[in-house]
């Protein structure tokens, strides 16, 4: 149902009354046509100025409910009424039925229209008395007193109580909108602390999720820690191993050290004795180098000297043809003397003889020293060779030379980092041992923190279950605080 303002409620409550009076009054005069006091066409005349008026007050109001004409509407048609009833009336109590209707209209608590109508009542009962009086069968006069003094005693008393109704719901009225600013400031208060518990409410709310998942952030990384842990203790186990390894080849290295000291040391002794004898085979290269350069030498001489000779056998060569040319030339010569030149020709044949075996031994000469140039040559090529090959020799010696002194170096240096790889491994055989104390200790460090890491998880699924039960009673919180404020916004309004 649609909730009605004031001024809905009065017309309303106003026509309810109305109508019931007038229902009354209907009921009353079809009693009196079954009574036979009145007639039909009176009770339907008297139904007009009954209704008409009404109804047309009640399609005012479904048209306005908060017309102030329907009020006036509904008392000037009642008051036609009322001037029929009191002239057609054969009593003087007719006057009465102006009663109801004034108490009726105090719903409205409106002295002033009370005091216009209740004028408008005393007119028409003034018009009925001297029309009575006139009339021609008047009653007395004290009657029309009583109906007047009644009457006005009416009006008066509802314009008073309309008055007093009047100054009573001003009052009240005045109360309420003092009590509607102190119920508003306290709505409003209440509204800013529903806010702020709202908030504060929802601050709680996200800080208990997010305590809660923090609280399984925590759980996972404590499972996390704890199966760290597992792994530490494992692991320290491993480290145990480890270190007792390392103690094992700790020792092994040492010995290995030693060792390599003394390789190294036999190593240095036979370096030394190399060097020693690659300075040797340098010296020995040296003198072969000088040797081969002296040959060298020689063998040029020899060949200068082969090549005068084959000059001296070229002359020889020559003076040997020409000694033939001449034998050849006398044996004709004796030829042509005959006998005188027979002797001359034997001469000749001697001569030519000697020159050929002279030639022939030039030949066998030259053959000889060509011979002895090729050797000497060969000799030469070969000596060159040989002190190329000696100053290869002699640059690989050096080489070997720079390399023995570099392997001397790097020797010594290995034998410092031996000694220094001993002092290193002792400290480290030290250190193991700390490690391995560390360790141990660590050993029972990690024990200790997976106990603290089982209870602490312990601790924090009761967390997460606290903050989930925060987190239910909060929204159960939350819930509530929003029907208060529904309930204050629905009373600001």
């Amino acid at each position: 149902m649609k909730t009605l303002n004031e001024k809905q409620y009065e017309n309303l409550r106003f026509l309810q009354c109305l109508g019931s009076i007038l229902g009354v009054l209907f009921l009353a005069y079809i009693l009196e046509l079954v009574k036979g006091t009145k007639t039909i066409g009176y009770v339907a005349l008297f139904s007009v100025f009954l209704f008409l008026p009404f109804i047309i007050s009640v399609l005012m109001y479904k048209k306005d409910r908060e017309s102030k004409a329907i009020r006036m509407v509904a008392m000037l048609g009642y008051m036609l009424l009322y001037g029929f009833v009191l002239l057609t009336s054969d009593t003087i109590l007719a006057f009465v039925y102006i009663l109801p209707p004034l108490m009726a209209f105090q719903v409205y608590q409106d002295s002033k229209t009370v005091l216009k109508l209740g004028i408008l009542v005393i007119v028409i009962n003034l018009a009925y008395v001297v029309i009575s009086l006139l009339g021609d069968s008047p009653k007395p006069l004290s009657e029309y007193e009583i109906e007047l003094a009644a009457v006005i005693m009416a009006v008066v008393f509802n314009i008073v109580s309309c008055k007093v109704l009047e100054n009573v719901s001003a009052n009240r009225l005045n109360q309420i909108e003092a009590e509607k600013e102190k119920v508003e400031v306290m709505l409003r208060q209440i509204v800013e602390v529903t806010d702020r518990l709202c908030d504060s409410v929802s601050d709680i709310t996200m800080e208990a999720r997010q305590m809660a998942t923090d609280g399984v952030n925590s759980k996972n990384a404590i499972s996390d820690v704890l199966a760290g842990t597992n792994e530490l203790a494992e692991t320290v186990q491993s480290q145990l191993q480890m270190s007792e390894n390392i103690s094992r080849l700790t020792g092994d290295t040492v010995a290995v050290t030693g060792t390599m000291q003394d390789v190294v040391r036999n190593t240095m002794t036979y370096t030394d004795a190399g060097m020693e004898d690659i300075n040797e085979l340098a010296m020995s290269s040296e003198e072969g180098k000088r040797a081969g350069a002296e040959a060298q030498n020689g063998m040029r001489m020899l060949e200068e000297k082969a090549a005068e000779a084959l000059e001296i056998l070229n002359i020889i060569g020559g003076i040997t043809g020409q000694t033939t040319l001449l034998a050849f030339n006398a044996s004709i010569e004796a030829a042509r003397a005959g006998d005188a030149g027979r002797g001359f020709a034997v001469v000749a044949e001697e001569i030519k003889n000697l020159a050929e075996e002279t030639s022939k031994a030039t030949e066998n000469i030259n053959r000889i020293i060509m011979e002895l140039q090729g050797q000497t040559q060969e000799a030469q090529n070969s000596v060159a060779e040989l002190l190329e090959v000696n100053d290869k020799q002699l640059a690989l010696i050096q080489k070997t030379r720079e390399a023995f002194g570099r392997i001397e170096g790097e020797v010594e240096q290995i034998n410092t980092q031996a000694d220094a790889q001993s002092e290193k491994i002792g400290f480290v055989s030290y250190s193991n041992l700390e490690i391995n104390k560390s360790v141990e200790n660590l050993s029972a460090f990690s024990e200790e923190l997976l106990a603290n890491m089982e209870n602490t998880q312990r601790i924090t699924d009761r967390t997460i279950e606290g903050a989930e039960n925060i987190n239910e009673l909060l929204n159960g919180a939350m819930e509530d605080i929003r029907k208060l404020q529904i309930m204050v916004e629905t009373q600001k309004h």
